[in-house]
């Protein structure tokens, strides 16, 4: 009889261990999730350059708005090529401050059709978060103009 008990007290202690484990996570996501909807916004996110000679360095500019609470910081820009260079170092975005983030795009010894990113990555209320930063152009030849 005692073996039973025993049993049936470990089954209903395990089952009371996995229901607070998948309790503790779903809360830990929904939090996550509603730290979510209140990020950065980006404006743009996407440039479009148009058709623009492989000679032709642009420069361009991302908007970015805290309209959190709180500070966002230890910023850091991850360049997808070496094509695009980010030109001014974001130290943090405190709240309700807008700033800018300029990049430079050099499309020489591309051609065609080309998209490259800048990957944004930023903290946020001790979160790490990150938003895609995409740059594109139609690249024709400069020199077959000539």
């Amino acid at each position: 009889m005692s073996d039973r008990i025993v049993g049936t007290l470990g089954l209903v202690c395990g089952v009371m261990a996995a229901w607070l484990y998948y309790a503790d996570v779903h809360e830990r996501q929904a939090g996550h999730a509603a730290i979510s909807q209140i990020l950065l916004i980006v404006e743009p996110q996407r440039i479009d350059l148009g058709v623009i000679g492989s000679d032709q360095v642009q420069n361009v500019s991302f908007h970015i708005s805290n309209g959190t609470g709180t500070t966002a910081d230890t910023i850091v820009v991850h360049e997808s090529c070496g094509c695009t260079v980010a030109k001014n170092k974001i130290i943090e975005i405190k709240s309700g401050e807008v700033a800018t983030l300029k990049a430079e795009f050099n499309p020489r010894g591309r051609q065609g059709p080309s998209e490259v990113h800048l990957l944004f990555e930023y903290r946020l209320s001790g979160l790490r978060e990150q938003t895609l930063l995409t740059i594109s152009a139609d690249i024709v030849d400069a020199t077959a103009s000539k």
